[in-house]
């Protein structure tokens, strides 16, 4: 047959190959390293003050850092105009325990990217899951707005190239070596 080449694309008739199933592979152990990244940049920026939001990251690690800033009367004094004179700020150590969680929770993502440097790709099944939990929480406890959508594209991107990882990491296992 003589097909347009575009349409024979658009079928996707590329070859599958062991090279094309490791790229896929590779994608998405690094959009889990650019997760990581970004989601750390997020807590260091508000845990030196910033309240600012960038996408996308994990949403759960930055709340904990934000309401441990908060918390404690890190942040600029406009965030607490309605906070009661009576009611002392929490210590510096309930600061820190939650930035810890919050840090243990973002070395998880770390940790698979480097758990997947060889091709385990039933690794990426939790940390799909968790990512979508992680939008699940952002849908509950931040405001909709067309920000949270752009967000969501950004979740749906990271949980899209994680099932591709996944299912490139399953064809990379069944070929012989």
């Amino acid at each position: 047959r003589n097909r347009p080449k575009i349409i024979r694309l658009m079928k996707n008739n590329l070859p599958q190959t062991p090279v094309l199933f490791k790229a896929r592979y590779e994608w998405a152990r690094k959009s889990i390293l650019l997760l990581f990244g970004l989601s750390l940049f997020n807590m260091i920026n508000v845990i030196f003050g910033g309240t600012e939001f960038y996408l996308y990251a994990a949403s759960i690690p930055y709340s904990m850092a934000f309401e441990a800033s908060y918390l404690t009367g890190r942040l600029p004094n406009e965030y607490y105009s309605d906070w009661p004179e009576t009611l002392p700020f929490y210590d510096m150590s309930e600061f820190w325990i939650r930035i810890a969680i919050a840090l243990v929770i973002l070395l998880i993502y770390l940790g698979v990217f480097f758990l997947t440097k060889k091709v385990r790709p039933f690794i990426f099944i939790p940390t799909c899951i968790f990512v979508i939990v992680d939008s699940l929480y952002r849908l509950v406890y931040f405001e909709v707005d067309a920000y949270l959508l752009i967000e969501f594209t950004f979740a749906a991107y990271f949980v899209c190239s994680l099932i591709v990882g996944i299912i490139n990491g399953y064809r990379l296992k069944k070929i012989p070596t």
